[in-house]
């Protein structure tokens, strides 16, 4: 019996034993913390598709509200009469914060049920218990998809008069719930939404209109299941790997109802969509056309983000240009290829029962591309996984960047979330993980709840060490991380890297180059020393000794300062980019002309004009990016044609491009990228946000947005003062 069968069997038994007009009172509680401001302010889909789900199907009239915001919340709860049932996410940037007010509602309301739900919830029925029995305020923990489950749930709340004791005893088990009866933990068969259009969009009801004013990002879902078993990841957690999509006309009139409202509210946020492995599927063809439709038509989203799919990769890459393809035939580079590898060593992978792209197809594809544009190639790495040495990290920076030329690389350290295989204690012992604690990036406040004050910070788990990857090597992997995301991010240097590839070479080696340059030069050692402490600072060694640090109210202000828990990959790129621009360059140059010269390429006097105009050239572009108010901006003259060079991403020999006469640049804002940028800084870095806030959305403003949009365009002047 499906989902929707099983809910209209138990609500027949509910009409006819509850009094007519009768109503049931229902807060959807998914809760942020504010001062993640453009890390985790993603609009509550989730809770918003549960609440929709159960107001079409429960024969109870509901009255549903959902929160993303405690201040929103909070007020709530001040001037309106208390809810009869709370559900409240639980996720690894919500769960303290989740569970001090389920506390607090219990204390307001003892008898309120209380059903929390998220993927961040052990795999074994050990420690599902144990977390159960610390957190008695959770009445009942759904498990899996929440639809279903919530909407029996309430049903049978409704129908027991909300006395949760009767409920967690009586028999049969409530499915897709964990919980505790009569002392004991119980458990009941998890559910599944056969068909994704059962569930009316939140978005069309209205439900999540409020959102839009609040600076929330909208998120879509137009596929739900994954296929794939990765140890690392929560969805290898379910039983049932299938893959089920919603209707093209389900997500197109989502979609236009989005666009609509985005651009009635005035902000334009990027747009993200849920899907694990979006482009794989053959229905995701479709899905492309009508992205690329809204887009055409509202003139957003500018920039789409989520995971593209891990296997039929030729057709990934058609979705993606579908996508990205404009009106006049030109690459927009809204939509990332996504290749996603985490490793490309055999086994690594093995361990990680993860399956990647094969990559001699995805080399080959790669290499096919269309040359030019701002589109991008994407993957992300993960240090630290089972099996990983420093060695396997650097040949799969190395894969990344020489053989597939991926121009942007994510990398990550290795992060247990409970609810993953890799979490559970025969994984760790298996592998030899060694953990440490931190705050989790963005995700601490001082919350007034009730009549109190109470500090409140995420926490996470990083594995450090493992039987072959010492807390040394990890920190190197992190140092060549950061080096990859300066230079090679988004082709920042690709007028340098673009003549590597043209001459043969490695433009990992010359990574490499670079990173001996940088420990042996004043100001840059000091910044990859500061980097290095800052990779480990933030550590603990044990959860004790991080929740004690996070209960006082003054840790908390270190966190809100950015003094203490920051991602320091992001920021260290934003701070690169912003304040050492020039030393960037400089140390490019340098390790460049040592890395021609070892390999025989400095006897050319045109090479080494070249590789000095270049360099000048890819500075001017960059430039004071931000200040907009340059007037006539930044000019230089040109022994070489970089415009058309650029045309083939600077892979180029100088005789290629040689000019008959210099030409001379000016580096310029137009009036378009001066408002886009203008859009773009209101964003992600708001006025009032506090200085830790402003330094992280520095980081993730330069990780999300495709900065290719921000470089000046070059205008000529003339040829030698005569064009």
């Amino acid at each position: 019996m499906d989902t929707r069968r099983r809910t209209r069997h138990k609500l027949s038994q509910v009409y006819g034993r509850q009094e007519k007009g009768a109503n049931l009172r229902v807060y959807f509680i998914d809760l942020m913390h504010p001062s993640g401001a453009n890390n985790t302010n993603v609009m509550p889909l989730g809770m918003g598709l549960i609440a929709s789900y159960c107001q079409a199907n429960l024969s109870v009239p509901l009255e549903a509200e959902i929160f993303k915001l405690p201040d929103d919340l909070n007020r709530a709860l001040a001037e309106n009469p208390l809810p009869d049932v709370a559900c409240i996410s639980n996720w690894a940037w919500n769960q303290r914060l989740s569970l001090a007010y389920a506390r607090y509602l219990k204390h307001l309301k003892p008898t309120m049920p209380i059903i929390m739900g998220g993927l961040n919830f052990p795999l074994d029925q050990a420690g599902r218990e144990a977390f159960l029995r610390a957190h008695p305020e959770v009445d009942f923990y759904v498990v899996g998809e929440g639809e279903g489950s919530i909407n029996n749930l309430l049903a049978e709340l409704f129908f027991f008069d909300l006395d949760v004791f009767v409920l967690r005893s009586c028999k049969p088990l409530r499915e897709g719930c964990c919980y505790m009866g009569s002392g004991n933990y119980r458990e009941g068969e998890l559910l599944r939404i056969s068909n994704l259009d059962d569930i009316p969009s939140p978005y069309l009801s209205g439900m999540m209109d409020k959102f839009f004013s609040q600076g929330l990002r909208p998120i879509i879902e137009t596929a739900r299941g994954c296929p794939f078993g990765c140890t690392f990841c929560c969805a290898a957690s379910s039983d049932d790997h299938r893959v089920i999509h919603h209707s093209p006309a389900y997500i197109e009139a989502e979609l236009d109802y989005i666009a609509r409202k985005v651009k009635e509210s005035g902000n334009e946020p990027d747009l993200i969509y849920a899907d694990l492995n979006f482009g794989m599927f053959p229905q995701d063809l479709e899905k492309a056309r009508i992205f690329r439709r809204i887009i055409d038509k509202y003139g957003w989203p500018r920039t789409i983000s989520g995971s593209t799919g891990k296997a039929n990769a030729e057709q990934v890459l058609e979705v993606v240009a579908t996508v990205n393809r404009g009106p006049d035939g030109k690459d927009e580079g809204i939509l990332k290829f996504a290749a996603s590898l985490q490793s490309t060593d055999p086994e690594v992978l093995s361990l990680c029962r993860r399956h990647n792209f094969p990559m001699e197809k995805l080399q080959k594809l790669m290499a096919d591309r269309p040359k030019g544009g701002p589109a991008e190639y994407f993957s992300e790495l993960i240090v630290g996984l089972p099996g990983d040495t420093k060695e396997k990290h650097f040949q799969s920076l190395r894969d990344c960047i020489d053989r597939l030329r991926l121009n942007l690389i994510v990398s990550h350290q290795l992060m247990l979330l409970p609810g993953t295989p890799l979490a559970t204690p025969e994984m760790r012992a298996e592998h030899g993980l060694k953990t440490r604690w931190r705050p989790l990036v963005g995700c601490a406040g001082i919350y007034r709840i009730g009549e109190e004050d109470i500090p409140i910070a995420e926490i996470e788990e990083i594995v450090t060490e493992t039987a072959t990857m010492s807390l040394q090597d990890h920190i190197e992997c992190r140092e060549m991380d950061l080096l990859a995301k300066i230079y090679l991010d988004r082709d920042a240097f690709i007028e340098v890297f673009g003549l590597i590839r043209r001459l043969g070479l490695s433009c990992f080696d010359l990574l490499l180059v670079l990173r001996e340059l940088w420990r042996q030069t004043p100001h840059l050692s000091h910044f990859l020393a500061d980097f290095r402490k800052a990779t480990i600072l933030p550590f603990f060694w044990d959860l004790n000794g991080i929740e004690q640090f996070t209960a006082e109210a003054e840790n908390i202000q270190y966190l809100l300062r950015g003094e203490l828990g920051t991602n320091e990959l992001l920021v260290y790129r934003a701070n690169a980019m912003m304040e050492y621009e020039g030393r960037i360059h400089d140390a490019l140059s340098h390790a460049t002309r040592f890395y021609l010269a070892k390999n025989v390429f400095c006897d050319s006097p045109v090479l080494t004009n070249y590789l000095a105009q270049v360099i000048r050239w890819s500075l001017l572009r960059k430039f004071n990016s931000l200040e907009l108010e340059d007037g006539e901006g930044y000019g230089s003259t040109f022994d070489f044609d970089f415009t058309a060079a650029a045309e083939r991403e600077y892979e180029v020999i100088p005789e290629e491009v040689t000019l008959s006469s210099p030409r001379i640049y000016r580096f310029i804002y137009t009036p378009e990228q001066q408002a886009h940028i203008r859009d773009l800084i209101a964003w992600w870095i708001p006025e009032n946000a506090t200085s830790a806030q402003r330094k992280y959305n520095w980081g993730r403003f330069y990780h999300i947005i495709n900065t290719k949009t921000l470089d000046r365009t070059p205008v000529l002047e003339g040829d030698n003062g005569q064009g």
